[in-house]
C-alpha cells in the first residue's frame, strides 16, 4: 500500500503472525487499556494467525482495513493502524492506531495516519474521519493535531475499558475538503 525509507503500511500476512503476537504480548500493559480486542485475538502466534485471516478477508470485503505499520529497513513490525467503523452512507470512518514502545517518537505514526487518511479520502470516498483519543495519551492526541485533524468535543463515558469505569474520551476530527 505505502512504502518509504522509514515505514512501509501493508496488509497483513500470515508469515506475520509471529512477529504480531510478539509485538502485541511485548506491549501488553500499553494496549491492554484502548486496544483489548486485539490484544485479546492476538496472545498466540496461532490466534495471530486467525486474526489476520480476519482481517485479510474484512479488507478484501472492504468492511475494516486492518495494516501493518511495518520499519523498512528491518521489516519489523513496528505498529498497528486500522480504518474501522466505516459508515458509507455518511461517508464517516474512524482510524486507531497503535505504536510498540519501541518505535514510539519516530514520527512512523504519524505519517501512517497521513497515508491512511489519504486513502479513506481518495480511494474509499470517506469525507470525515475520526479519531478517538483519551486525554492522557498526549502522544496521540500529537498525532491527530499533526495530521490536521482538529478537537471536536469531549465525549462523556465514551469508554469502558475491561473491568473499569466509563471514561470520557476526546472526539478530533478531519474533514475531506481540509485536505
Amino acid at each position: 500500500m505505502y512504502k518509504s525509507d522509514s515505514i512501509s503500511i501493508v496488509p497483513f500476512k500470515t508469515e506475520d503472525a509471529e512477529q504480531l503476537c510478539g509485538m502485541m504480548l511485548f506491549n501488553k500493559l500499553r494496549f491492554e487499556l484502548y486496544f483489548p480486542n486485539t490484544l485479546a485475538q492476538n496472545l498466540s502466534v496461532k490466534a495471530s494467525e486467525a486474526y489476520i485471516l480476519k482481517k485479510q478477508n474484512e479488507i478484501k470485503n472492504n468492511i475494516e482495513f486492518t495494516f501493518a505499520i511495518k520499519e523498512t529497513k528491518s521489516d519489523i513490525i513496528a505498529g498497528i493502524i486500522i480504518l474501522k467503523e466505516i459508515n458509507p452512507a455518511l461517508k464517516e470512518a474512524e482510524l486507531a492506531y497503535a505504536i510498540d514502545q519501541t518505535f514510539g517518537g519516530k514520527g512512523y505514526t504519524s505519517k501512517a495516519v497521513s497515508v491512511l487518511s489519504d486513502y479513506a479520502f481518495t480511494t474509499l470516498g470517506i469525507e470525515t474521519l475520526r479519531i478517538i483519543v483519551h486525554k492522557s495519551n498526549v502522544a496521540s492526541a500529537k498525532v491527530a493535531q499533526k495530521n490536521g485533524y482538529q478537537w471536536v468535543k469531549t465525549l462523556p463515558n465514551e469508554y469502558t475499558p475491561k473491568n473499569g469505569t466509563p471514561l470520557d474520551m476526546e472526539l478530533y476530527e478531519l474533514e475531506k475538503q481540509s485536505v
